[in-house]
């Protein structure tokens, strides 16, 4: 068998095979064997047949199928040869002219074909030690503190009866409500809503329609809808409401004081204290961002020092993923992408460039960490098989198998001896 490997790049290969004319007789020869144990000739008993009399029957798809065959055994031996590895042993026939796949092979002739295919890039990462790295600086305003404050008291604020007023701003008033064209069928069916009266997003008909109103009372009142209106139902018509109050609430607010603090922290005893609970968790969470963009900036300083070809198969296979999960965290929040207004080519691109990011960092770790000799220990490996098979509800030990035994084990460790290297090259960095 002669081989011809071309570089296309550094990731992209074309291997040129030749198979000699005595190996494809051999296949000749063995798929008649094959095909007469299989074969059902009159006047033969099964297997029997003479090979001249098999060819003659099943003679007519016999070079395409042997064609087939040479393609499949002789491509991975020419790979092991040159000593290459296809990326997801996924590899592509260049198909001859007008041909939809392996060429009919001949008698007596070499059969020859050529596939193309990617590979792993080989990095040798250098200037990747003793690196400047800037940091966000972190505060944390007394504004945030106050915004903070705010948002627990919101939390637990409380709804109650308006008594002895009409409603007004700043109040809730529950409302059945229909709505309809003149003459037509609603557009807005009845429904119970609440509307919050002074909220911004309320258009001024409703409004004045809600204001001054107590349990009981009833309302009409009609809204012109512009032409460009995000709902297509209403847009451009003018729609008549009635409907019925059926409640009106007011807000309580809880004040800002001791007792609050203590119903809101456990061993909080004033309010300053709460402040200061807040502001540690605030610098806790903005540290922790801070080193994740610091990180980040790490690692395109390491991009930008190594560059190397990023094989598309990876890229393409990260994409996937990655639109599978936006998939799935749109279903579960009930949402539908074919109704949303969204550009999904640009999110498609957008997801694309973080795709290929994510996977140029990883190639790039890993060649680190065969250069460090970076590996998770163990235990580490241990640990984390455990924390998966206790959200799934699984023991362990039946865990780690299954996972070895379809390559999820193998990601892990791999996802794990990554964090390490970035870990390692974190400490190592100069962090200003």
């Amino acid at each position: 068998m002669k081989t011809e490997r071309t570089d296309l790049s550094a990731v992209r290969k074309r291997l040129a095979v030749e198979v000699p004319a005595s190996d494809v007789q051999a296949v000749f020869d063995r798929t008649l064997r094959e095909l007469r144990r299989e074969a059902r000739i009159p006047g033969f008993r099964p297997g029997k047949a003479p090979l001249d009399v098999v060819r003659l029957r099943y003679g007519q798809g016999l070079p395409e199928r042997v064609g087939e065959r040479i393609v499949q055994k002789f491509t991975w031996e020419a790979l092991r040869r040159e000593g290459l590895e296809p990326i997801d042993e996924t590899v592509h026939l260049e198909a001859g002219e007008g041909e939809g796949g392996p060429q009919p092979a001949r008698e007596g002739e070499p059969y020859r074909f050529a596939v193309t295919f990617e590979v792993m890039p080989r990095v040798e990462p250098k200037d990747y030690v003793g690196l400047t790295v800037s940091k966000p600086a972190v505060e944390v305003t007394d504004e945030d503190v106050r915004r903070e404050l705010e948002a627990l008291r919101a939390a637990r604020t409380k709804t109650v009866p308006v008594e002895g007023r009409p409603s007004r701003a700043g109040d809730l008033v529950e409302i059945d409500v229909e709505g309809a064209e003149l003459g037509r069928a609603p557009v807005v069916p009845r429904s119970t809503r609440l509307v919050e009266l002074g909220a911004k997003e309320n258009p001024p008909e409703f409004e004045r329609a809600l204001s001054g109103r107590v349990a009981g009372d009833s309302f009409t009142f009609e809204v012109r809808f512009p032409d460009d209106h995000p709902d297509e139902r209403l847009r451009g018509k003018v729609v008549y409401f009635k409907g019925s109050v059926r409640n009106v609430l007011q807000k309580e607010v809880p004040s800002l004081d001791d007792e609050f603090a203590r119903s809101v922290g456990e061993g909080v005893e004033t309010l300053e204290q709460l402040k200061g609970r807040i502001r540690e968790a605030l610098t806790r969470v903005r540290e922790q961002e801070a080193e994740r963009v610091a990180r980040r900036r790490l690692l395109d300083m390491l991009l930008a020092r190594n560059p190397f070809e990023v094989p598309g198969r990876l890229v393409e296979r990260e994409l996937q993923q990655r639109l599978a999960a936006l998939g799935r965290e749109l279903s579960a929040r009930g949402l539908d992408p074919e109704k949303m207004d969204v550009d999904w080519d640009k999110v498609v691109e957008e997801q694309r460039e973080e795709a290929r990011r994510s996977v140029s960092e990883r190639i790039l770790l890993e060649a680190i960490a065969r250069a460090e000799g970076i590996e998770p220990d163990p235990e580490e490996v241990r640990s984390a098989v455990a924390a998966i098979a206790r959200e799934t509800g699984q023991s362990p030990a039946a865990l780690e198998r299954k996972m070895k035994q379809d390559g999820r084990l193998a990601e892990l460790t791999a996802s794990l001896r990554q964090r390490r290297t970035l870990d390692w090259l974190y400490d190592k960095s100069h962090i200003s």
